[in-house]
């Protein structure tokens, strides 16, 4: 279980980092913003990107509840682990995904409101970080399944 999380954390640290990397080059490209710009209910590509932004993190967190309660139902700690895995990565997506579509609008409009949906997302992934704690929380393991955790965790 030990290389398990380290692998989920790789995932995260890989995901986080790529994100990173994108804002970077585009406030590399484009210069910091001066402000957020003028904000028009008549710019559709400006409503689609928050629509996008919201949705995705409104989805993220309803599927992650969804998923939990699934989770804590599962009978072993490899049905267990193979479901928060799978969590993970979808929630991940999802903001992430919002994220960088955020980022591409910036890069490719002249609004700097697209830099605010980016922080939104980027606030929701940080959110959904791994970690064993909620592992052990959501998922409803039993005495000794939590026991036998913490051992191979700390070996």
């Amino acid at each position: 279980m030990k290389m398990f999380f380290l692998q989920l954390r790789v995932l995260y640290l890989a995901l986080l980092a790529v994100q990173l990397f994108f804002l970077g080059i585009t406030l590399y490209l484009k210069g910091l913003p001066k402000g957020l710009g003028s904000l028009s209910a008549n710019d559709p590509l400006l409503l689609a990107g928050i629509a996008i932004t919201f949705m995705a993190i409104f989805t993220a967190l309803g599927m992650d509840e969804y998923r939990k309660k699934q989770g804590a139902q599962l009978s072993d700690m490899e049905e267990k682990s193979a479901h928060y895995r799978i969590s993970l990565i979808i929630r991940s997506a999802l903001t992430e995904g919002a994220g960088l579509f955020a980022l591409a609008m910036a890069f490719a409009t002249p609004k700097s409101f697209f830099y605010a949906l980016f922080i939104a997302t980027f606030a929701a992934f940080l959110y959904f970080r791994p970690s064993v704690e909620e592992f052990v929380r959501h998922y409803a393991l039993r005495p000794e399944e939590e026991a036998q955790l913490q051992r191979e965790i700390q070996e």
